[in-house]
C-alpha cells in the first residue's frame, strides 16, 4: 500500500493533470490487483519474496504508465485521439521494448 500511495503522489506531481493521473493510478491498481489475485489463486502465501515481487510489480507498472501519461499530457495536439496517437508513437516502441527485456 505504501508503494501505491507513493505512486499516486508521484503521478499527480509529475503528470500535472488530475484526470490523467487518476486514470494512470487506476491502471496501476489493476495490474497490482491482477498480479496479487493470481498469487492468491495459485495458493501462494505472502512471504518475503512475494512481498518484494509485489513491490517490483508496482514499480514496473508505474514505469510504463507514467511514460504513456507524460507523452499524452505533453502532446501538442488538442484532440484526445490525436494525443493518444502521439503518445503511442513517441514512447510506445520504447516502452514495449523495455517490457520485453530482462531486468
Amino acid at each position: 500500500l505504501t508503494a501505491l500511495g507513493f505512486a499516486a503522489g508521484s503521478l499527480l506531481l509529475f503528470v500535472g493533470n488530475v484526470v490523467v493521473a487518476l486514470l494512470a493510478f487506476v491502471s496501476i491498481c489493476g495490474v497490482v490487483v491482477c498480479t496479487l489475485g493470481l498469487m492468491v489463486m495459485q495458493g501462494w502465501t505472502l512471504g518475503l519474496i512475494e512481498a518484494v515481487c509485489a513491490t517490483i510489480v508496482v514499480g514496473f507498472s508505474v514505469d510504463y504508465v507514467v511514460h504513456y501519461a507524460l507523452a499524452y499530457v505533453c502532446a501538442p495536439q488538442m484532440l484526445r485521439s490525436e494525443r493518444l496517437t502521439h503518445a503511442l508513437v513517441e514512447v510506445g516502441i520504447s516502452v514495449q521494448a523495455g517490457g520485453g527485456t530482462p531486468k
